[in-house]
C-alpha cells in the first residue's frame, strides 16, 4: 500500500470510528471526550503527513516493474527522449554538460541548463539539437526534464525491448 493511501485510508476511517463512537456513548462521558480529543490530535497529525508525501515518493519510489512500463510508455511518446547519463563532461554555475546515451545505444553530448547530473542518471527530456559544438558534434540541448528514472528500470526496459 502506498503512503498516500495510507494517509487517505486513515484520514476516512477515523472521522467515522469517532462518529460511531460518539453517537453510541452519552454526550458528557469521558470516552466521548477521549474520542474527539484522540480525533483533534489525528488532524493535526494528519495535515503536516499531507505535506511530506512528495518526500516520501522520492524516498520510496515506485517499485522497478511500474517504473519500466513508465518508461517505455515515455518513450513511445515522440515529445520526449529518454537518455542516460553516461559521463558528466563539465559541471558548471549554469547547468551540467554530458555524454549521454539514447536507448538504441547512441551517444552524444548533452547540455543540462540548471541541473547537476550524475553518472547512470535516467531522463525523459524535452530538447533539441544544434547547441553548439563539443568535440566537433552537435550539442542536444535540454529544454526540460519531465521525468526521472531509475538506472534498473533503465536495464529492465532495454530487456523487454
Amino acid at each position: 500500500m502506498t503512503p498516500a493511501a495510507i494517509v487517505a485510508v486513515v484520514s476516512v476511517a477515523v472521522p467515522v470510528l469517532v462518529g460511531l463512537i460518539t453517537a453510541a456513548v452519552p454526550e458528557k462521558s469521558t470516552l466521548t471526550k477521549t474520542a474527539n480529543s484522540a480525533a483533534s490530535l489525528l488532524g493535526l497529525l494528519t495535515l503536516p503527513a499531507l505535506g511530506l508525501l512528495p518526500i516520501m515518493r522520492r524516498l520510496f519510489p515506485p517499485p522497478i516493474a511500474e517504473q519500466s512500463e513508465a518508461l517505455a510508455r515515455v518513450d513511445r511518446d515522440p515529445w520526449h527522449t529518454v537518455v542516460r547519463v553516461v559521463r558528466p563532461a563539465q559541471h558548471a554555475r549554469t547547468g551540467t554538460k554530458a555524454f549521454v546515451q539514447l536507448r538504441d545505444g547512441t551517444q552524444f553530448a548533452a547540455w543540462f541548463p540548471g541541473r547537476r547530473v550524475a553518472r547512470n542518471q535516467v531522463f525523459a527530456v524535452q530538447g533539441r539539437t544544434g547547441y553548439g559544438e563539443y568535440r566537433h558534434q552537435s550539442v542536444f540541448y535540454v529544454n526540460a526534464v519531465t521525468h526521472q528514472f531509475s538506472f534498473k528500470s533503465w536495464n529492465r526496459a532495454r530487456r523487454l525491448r
